[in-house]
C-alpha cells in the first residue's frame, strides 16, 4: 500500500516555506520603514539647535523603539507560534495517514489522557514502531518549544525555570518577585523573547526532525 504520510510531510514542508517567506518579507520591510523614518528626522533636524534636537528626537523616541526593537520581536513571537501550530497538525495528519497506510485498528485520537504532540508521539512510537525520532536532539528542542507555546497561551510569557535544553536565540529575563505582606524576595520568575538568530534555528530544527521521522524523504530545502 502507499504510503500517504508523505503528502503530510510535503504540505508541513510547505507551510514552514511560506511561514519563512513570510518572515524574511516582514523583518525586510520592518528594516525600510526603520531606515526611512530615521533619514526622515536627520534631514528634519539639520538645522535644529543642539537643545531643539534633543526634544525632537525625545519626541519620535517611543515610535522609533516600536518599529525598531519591539515590532521584530512580536513577528518572531508570531513566527514561533504559527510554526508550532503547523507542527501539531503535521503530527497528527501524519498519524491519521499511518492508520490508513499501516491499515492499523486504532487511531491516535484513542490514546486518552494526553493530547497534542505528545499523544502522537506515544502513537508513533507505540503503533508505528518508529522510536528514533523521538530520541533526536531536534525533538528534545521541540519539547522546549511546547513548553514555550504553552506559556505563551496560558501563562502570559511566564515561566519559572527553563526546561530541556536552551533554544539558540532565546532571551530570559528574570523577574524579581517579593511577598505582598511580608516584603520577603519570592521565587524568581522569567519572561523571554526571541532574538533575530532564533527563526532560522527553529526551522531547522523542525527540518531536521523531518529527517529523522522519514530518512528518505528527499524534498527538504
Amino acid at each position: 500500500m502507499v504510503d500517504l504520510s508523505r503528502a503530510a510531510l510535503d504540505l508541513f514542508l510547505l507551510r514552514l516555506n511560506t511561514l519563512k517567506n513570510l518572515y524574511e518579507f516582514q523583518v525586510k520591510h520592518n528594516i525600510e520603514v526603520v531606515k526611512s523614518a530615521e533619514k526622515m528626522i536627520e534631514e528634519d533636524a539639520q538645522n535644529l539647535s543642539e537643545k531643539e534636537k534633543e526634544e525632537y528626537y525625545s519626541f519620535f523616541f517611543d515610535d522609533h523603539h516600536e518599529y525598531s526593537s519591539v515590532h521584530p520581536i512580536l513577528m518572531r513571537e508570531g513566527i514561533f507560534l504559527q510554526a508550532y501550530f503547523y507542527f501539531e497538525a503535521f503530527l497528527n495528519s501524519y498519524c491519521d495517514m499511518k492508520t490508513e497506510s499501516l491499515n492499523l485498528k486504532k487511531s491516535y485520537r484513542d490514546i486518552e489522557d494526553t493530547h497534542g504532540i505528545i499523544r502522537a508521539m506515544l502513537y508513533i512510537k507505540g503503533y508505528c514502531k518508529n522510536k528514533g525520532p523521538f530520541v533526536s536532539k531536534e525533538w528534545k528542542q521541540i519539547l522546549t518549544y511546547k513548553y514555550l507555546r504553552n506559556s505563551l497561551v496560558h501563562e502570559n510569557g511566564e515561566i519559572e525555570k527553563l526546561k530541556g535544553e536552551r533554544p539558540k536565540g532565546l532571551v530570559l529575563m528574570e523577574q524579581q518577585r517579593y511577598d505582598k505582606k511580608t516584603g520577603k524576595p519570592k521565587k524568581s520568575k522569567y519572561t523571554f523573547y526571541f532574538d533575530e538568530t532564533f527563526i532560522n534555528h527553529m526551522f531547522n530544527t523542525y527540518i531536521g526532525f523531518i529527517k529523522h521521522l522519514n530518512p528518505k524523504y528527499n524534498r527538504l530545502w
